[in-house]
C-alpha cells in the first residue's frame, strides 16, 4: 500500500483562531486531538433530570481510553460538546443492542458543557457540564505534502493490505486480531487496512461472511461491531493506525467471493437497488449508504488509530463501477462522513488506477477537495 499525492487542498489545514466552529468546519480546518474520553452518567428517559458527566478512569490495557454510554431509546442523539474557548464537537449516536450509543474524546482539556438531544424532534436527554484533566494525541493530518501527527512530527505509513483480519484463517499462523496486529508492529508495519464487507452470503461454507457489517440495510451486527472494536483497541496498544474501507467487496454480478446479488442493498437481499449502477446513482439510495458512514464515525472516529476512511474499494475491479458514477458517489459520500467526523480523518478511495478505468478516470476524484490522499 502506497500514498503519495501533493496535499495542497483546504480540508486538514490548521484550524482558524479559537472561537464556535462547526463540524464542517472542525472536519476542513481543526486540528482536533485526542483526549480524556468520558463516561455518560446514567440518564433516563422517562423526563427525570440528568445526572452529571463524571471524568472515566483510563483502562490500564488501552492507552486511548474510549468510553461509551447508553441511552434506553431506540431514536438517534446527537451531542454537542462545548469547550470553554467555545470550540463546538458534535458527536452523533449508533445502535447498540440496548439503545442509543454515544462516544465522545475531547479535543482539550479543561471545562466542557455538554447537551444531548433526540434527531430529529431535538428532545434534550441529558445536559451539564463536565472536566477533563488530561489530554492525548495521535490523530493523522495533512501537513503540506505530507502526514504528520498532530505534535507535528512526521508519519510514514508501512503497512500491510489485511483485509480480513478479523478471520483468524487467513492470518498468519491462524493469529487473533491482538496477536496479528502485534505481529504486524513487532515486524516495523504501522498501517492496517481492513473491509467493511458488503457480500453477505458465504456461498463456500453457507451462512454470513466474517466483516459483514450491515446484512441488512441500516441494521448493524453486534459480534461483527465487536471484532472492529477488537481491531481499535489493539491498534491503539500496538501504534498502529487504521485505514477502514466502508463499503468492499460485493459490486460483481454472479461473483461468489463479491457478488451484487448478495450486496445488502441489493433488491435481491431486499434492498432497495434494482442494479449496482442504482447504488451509486439513486439519490435515496445514497442517503441510506450515508448511514453506515455515520455508524461507523460515531463508533470509532474517536480513536486516534484511524488513520481514513476508504470510501470504496478497487470500483473497476468489484463490479466495473464507471468512474463517472463512483466519484459523484464518494463526493457526496465525503460530505456525509464530514458532517459525522468531529476529528477530521483523512478520507480516500482505494481505486485501482488510470490504467484500469472503466467510463473517464480519478482525476476528477484525485483533484477534488474531497480527496485527502491518493492511494492505490
Amino acid at each position: 500500500m502506497e500514498f503519495t499525492r501533493d496535499l495542497h487542498h483546504g480540508r486538514g489545514t490548521p484550524a482558524r483562531p479559537a472561537g464556535v466552529q462547526d463540524v464542517a468546519a472542525s472536519r476542513r480546518g481543526a486540528r482536533a486531538r485526542a483526549a480524556l474520553a468520558v463516561l455518560l452518567a446514567c440518564v433516563g428517559c422517562d423526563g427525570d433530570a440528568p445526572a452529571p458527566l463524571r471524568e472515566a478512569a483510563a483502562p490500564a490495557h488501552r492507552p486511548v481510553p474510549v468510553r461509551t454510554y447508553t441511552f434506553p431509546t431506540r431514536a438517534r442523539l446527537q451531542a454537542t460538546f462545548v469547550a470553554a474557548d467555545g470550540r463546538r464537537t458534535v458527536v452523533g449516536s449508533y445502535p447498540g443492542e440496548a439503545g442509543a450509543v454515544v462516544r465522545f474524546v475531547p479535543p482539550a482539556a479543561g471545562e466542557w458543557r455538554y447537551t444531548v438531544r433526540t434527531v430529529p424532534g431535538g428532545r434534550t436527554m441529558a445536559a451539564g457540564s463536565f472536566l477533563v484533566r488530561t489530554a492525548a494525541r495521535g490523530y493523522v493530518r495533512r501537513s503540506g505534502a505530507r502526514l504528520a501527527l498532530d505534535d507535528g512530527s512526521p508519519f510514514r505509513p508501512l503497512g500491510e493490505n489485511r483485509i480480513n483480519v478479523y478471520d483468524p484463517d487467513w492470518n498468519w499462523n491462524g493469529l487473533a486480531i491482538e496477536e496479528y496486529v502485534a505481529h504486524m508492529a513487532r515486524h516495523g508495519m504501522n498501517v492496517l487496512r481492513v473491509f467493511v464487507v458488503s457480500d453477505v452470503e458465504d456461498e463456500e461454507e453457507g451462512g454470513v461472511n466474517e466483516g459483514v457489517l450491515e446484512p441488512r440495510v441500516g441494521v448493524f451486527d453486534a459480534r461483527v461491531a465487536a471484532q472492529f472494536d477488537t481491531i481499535f483497541r489493539a491498534a491503539e496498544s500496538h501504534g498502529v493506525k487504521v485505514v477502514l474501507v466502508a463499503f468492499a467487496l460485493g459490486f460483481s454480478p454472479d461473483d461468489p467471493w463479491k457478488s451484487w446479488q448478495d450486496n445488502t442493498y441489493a433488491r435481491e437481499r431486499g434492498g432497495p437497488a434494482a442494479t449496482r449502477y442504482d447504488f451509486f446513482e439513486s439519490p435515496a439510495i445514497r442517503e441510506l449508504a450515508a448511514g453506515r458512514l455515520r455508524y461507523l464515525a460515531a463508533r470509532w472516529a474517536g480513536s486516534p488509530s484511524l488513520l481514513a476512511i476508504d470510501l470504496l474499494n478497487e470500483p473497476e475491479w468489484d463490479g466495473a463501477i464507471p468512474e463517472v458514477s463512483w466519484t459523484a458517489w464518494a463526493r457526496e459520500m465525503t460530505r456525509a462522513w464530514d458532517a459525522a467526523d468531529p476529528y477530521g480523518h483523512l478520507v480516500t478511495v482505494g481505486s485501482v488506477g488510470l490504467h484500469w478505468n472503466v467510463e473517464g478516470d480519478e482525476r476528477e476524484w484525485w483533484s477534488s477537495p474531497a480527496c485527502d490522499v491518493v492511494q492505490w
